[in-house]
């Protein structure tokens, strides 16, 4: 039986509150999902969706109030964290990659000397290359421009060989060539063992390279399905507007639905039951957390 490479199961995290303030709104709420071998997972929506805390659970790198995270079958915490070789992280800050004191070309024999990877000169010269940043393997990361940091943090990552590795914005802050042949070369380099979560706001990424797509609103996931599919109905109402964006819709994470009071299809039950994913069409490979959506599917055979 195959492991599996990440699965939150029912995860709540709560950040501290500000003192004599109100309580933080949960960063995420009830988070299930999982990555298995050989696929890429996106993980999509607005800013404040809960993507990124996504990212640091996967590491330990926050406490979850409720729930569980599994990497590769082990228990993960700020206790027991995953080790470099099960997950390795692409953060948003380009500076998080690099020690500033560093060359590109010290930073990756040192990724390679840490993670015991025999990295010869000829791969660590082809990764730079494809990257666009091997002209500039004798610069200090500190004189980087923050797309070049990105790219060499990207070599980095993937000369550590990691079972699953997440990309958190991964085209962020590069040019559309240049961020077409980083997320091709991340595919290239994939093993059938290993995979990738996609942590995006950009459709047209998640069409071009995900297998299957998890939607997030205000830390809550709201429809899973095959990237194939994404764009076909039944939709949550909020993926509807991600895939036809319009008025921008106010949020509220404390509601029992983060669209109560901006959803034309809401009813009575939305205003106290919590919706969970349920399948929802699409020969069974949708599931979308929204009442009117559940209402509205035909009965089970």
């Amino acid at each position: 039986m195959t492991t599996t490479l990440l699965s939150l199961k029912g995860v709540t995290v709560r950040y501290p509150r500000w003192m004599w303030g109100p309580p933080a709104d949960p960063a995420l709420l009830d988070v299930s999902l999982d990555v298995r071998p050989g696929e890429v997972v996106a993980l999509v929506g607005g800013s404040g969706a809960g993507k990124s805390t996504v990212a640091r659970v996967a590491v330990g790198a926050v406490p979850v109030a409720a729930g569980e995270v599994l990497v590769q079958g082990q228990v993960t915490s700020i206790a027991a964290r995953p080790t470099p070789a099960q997950v390795q992280v692409l953060f948003q800050d380009p500076s998080a990659h690099l020690p500033p004191h560093m060359t590109v070309l010290q930073a990756m024999h040192e990724s390679a000397r840490v993670h015991h990877t025999a990295a010869p000169a000829a791969e660590v010269q082809d990764l730079l290359t494809q990257l666009d940043v091997w002209h500039r393997r004798h610069a200090p990361a500190a004189q980087l421009s923050g797309g070049e940091r990105r790219r060499a943090g990207l070599a980095r990552l993937l000369l550590a060989r990691p079972g699953l590795l997440i990309l958190d914005e991964p085209t962020a802050g590069l040019d559309v060539h240049r961020a077409v042949d980083a997320l091709e070369l991340v595919l290239a380099r994939r093993s059938p063992t290993s995979g990738v979560l996609l942590i995006t706001h950009d459709l047209r990424v998640v069409r071009s390279f995900a297998d299957r797509a998890v939607v997030m609103a205000a830390g809550r996931v709201v429809k899973s399905c095959p990237t194939r599919l994404l764009g076909q109905g039944p939709h949550h109402p909020y993926t509807a507007q991600l895939l036809h964006p319009g008025e921008p819709v106010t949020l509220r994470p404390h509601a029992p639905c983060p669209l109560l009071g901006a959803c034309p299809q809401a009813r009575t039950t939305c205003e106290t039951v919590r919706p969970t994913l349920q399948v929802a069409g699409g020969e069974g490979q949708h599931q979308v957390a929204c009442h009117a959506v559940a209402a509205s599917a035909p009965p089970e055979a």
